[in-house]
């Protein structure tokens, strides 16, 4: 009802089931932004996760610890 009427706004980009269907419920609603999960996924954003790839496997190669361990 909030959506509907346009009191609430909504942006997603995971949703239930992906991909999702034909017509997702939300979808034409007022305020409403629904991206694919990989709507973050920039030129600028690989570019940095291959830098730090690289960077981390020449550390590991030289017996030095990874910029950021992983958890």
């Amino acid at each position: 009802a909030a959506l509907k009427s346009g009191h609430l706004r909504y942006a997603a980009d995971v949703l239930d089931q992906e991909p999702p269907p034909p017509d997702p419920p939300r979808r034409g609603l007022p305020g409403v932004i629904l991206t694919p999960h990989i709507g973050s996924r920039t030129h600028e954003s690989v570019q940095r996760q291959a830098s730090c790839a690289v960077e981390n496997l020449t550390r590991f190669l030289a017996g030095r610890p990874p910029i950021a361990r992983a958890v």
